[in-house]
């Protein structure tokens, strides 16, 4: 799987404007979201494997998270559904300004959909039973950068889309559909279907596996990306990791995505955290989570010692604790 070890976190996070978003306007409309919830009755069992072990393990913004003992998903519960989850994130102040981000930010963003890019391409170089004239599909598109990246590159023929906010894309390649995945009329089987940070929003889950499951050619492959709930930045930050924002309502592991895997007859080919920032991460918000002191105390030895931080986060994606998981599967 190709990776540009070159991107640094400053690159593809420009701290004034993340501040600007999440403490000066999404938490305290979190906050006043959450009120609206927090006397209604709790799912009780996972979104994953529908174990009724679960227990609370923190609250975050007046949203309690459980985990389940089973598998490991840790999830808000109750959630609001997913009508008022719409609705608050189109009419979000906060999230208009993440829509509509500066210029510089988008730019230094790029480097990141490159990357993706390269690894979605290695992926299909090695397991992909086709290898050119590709049809694809993209579940949750975000601004379109990545389809924009596509059309540009001959190894695709076609790029269908599911996003449901109005995008400005104009080129023969693109299939632009907004709506539910139950509206979506299928175009007829893709070669790939790829996803990246959409599982971590969606109250129901089933949903999105049968669509990828069903819009494939047998042996296709389906390559996503989610946040892992396992992952040492939220065991140590807890409701302070900014993985645990509202709007990531579940939170999967590498043991529940083999449960999605088999239950949905998809074999699993690669499953791996391989996240680059875990460190920075923990260092940039340690002081306000639980473990404030902990961190501190390491905080000045890890900066100033460069090859043992990379090593730290190398023994993070190995252990599959780092925040952020891909996962490559084939239809069977």
């Amino acid at each position: 799987m190709v990776a540009n070890a070159a991107i640094k976190f400053n690159e593809v996070h420009d701290e004034e404007f993340e501040k600007n978003f999440k403490e000066n306007l999404l938490e305290k409309e979190i906050s006043d979201f959450s009120k609206e919830f927090q006397n209604q009755p709790k799912k009780g069992s996972c979104p994953c494997c529908e174990s009724k072990n679960l227990e609370t393990e923190f609250s975050c913004l007046g949203f309690d998270h459980s985990r389940c003992q089973d598998c490991d998903t840790l999830f808000i519960d109750p959630c609001p559904p997913e009508d008022r989850i719409i609705d608050f994130l189109n009419n979000s102040k906060a999230f208009a300004l993440w829509r509509e981000m500066p210029e510089h930010v988008k730019k230094s963003r790029m480097k990141m959909y490159h990357e993706r890019l390269a690894q979605v391409k290695s992926i299909i170089a090695e397991h992909s039973p086709k290898k050119e004239n590709l049809r694809v599909l993209e579940i949750g598109s975000g601004n379109g950068e990545m389809a924009e990246l596509m059309c540009e590159d001959d190894l695709f023929s076609e790029i269908h889309m599911i996003e449901p906010q109005e995008l400005n894309l104009k080129h023969d390649k693109i299939n632009l559909f907004r709506g539910s995945f139950a509206e979506f009329k299928k175009p007829g089987a893709v070669d790939v279907v790829i996803s990246y940070e959409v599982l971590e929003h969606l109250v129901e889950p089933e949903d999105y596996f049968k669509l990828a499951q069903e819009s494939l050619a047998p042996g296709g492959i389906f390559i996503f990306t989610t946040p892992n709930g396992d992952s040492l930045e939220i065991k140590v930050l807890q409701q302070k990791s900014p993985t645990v924002p509202f709007d990531h309502i579940r939170l999967y592991t590498p043991k529940a995505l083999r449960n999605f895997m088999e239950r949905f007859s998809f074999e699993t080919l690669e499953l791996k955290t391989p996240g680059k920032f875990d460190v920075d991460i923990i260092l940039r918000n340690g002081s306000k989570g639980p473990f404030a002191k902990e961190i501190t105390l390491f905080e000045d030895f890890l900066n100033q010692n460069e090859e043992f931080k990379q090593s730290l986060q190398k023994f993070l994606v190995e252990k599959q604790q780092s925040s952020h998981m891909v996962c490559v599967a084939k239809k069977k």
